[in-house]
């Protein structure tokens, strides 16, 4: 994700309401911790099973099961995935 703390709140909160009610929301990041630029100074920020759980712990969406990580083949890359319903 390329947001600081407080932008990812808010987006995630976009995201949610954006979202129509009992529609599902499908959220991939970077699996990690903490936050690095890259030389092109693009900013990023990593997420763990938990970080994820709680940056869409909100009142107006139910996480479905649990979060889960993927690794994609070519790169080797870890990807922390989520599901989300959108509730009333």
């Amino acid at each position: 994700m390329h947001l600081e703390e407080n932008e990812a709140l808010i987006a995630a909160r976009k995201l949610i309401t954006a979202t129509k009610v009992d529609g599902i929301i499908f959220v991939s990041v970077k699996e990690g911790s903490g936050e690095s630029k890259d030389k092109d100074g693009r900013y990023f920020r990593y997420f763990n099973l938990i970080n994820i759980t709680s940056l869409f712990n909100l009142s107006k969406a139910k996480i479905i099961g649990r979060p889960w990580i993927t690794t994609t083949p070519n790169t080797q890359t870890s990807w922390v995935n989520i599901l989300l319903k959108r509730l009333k």
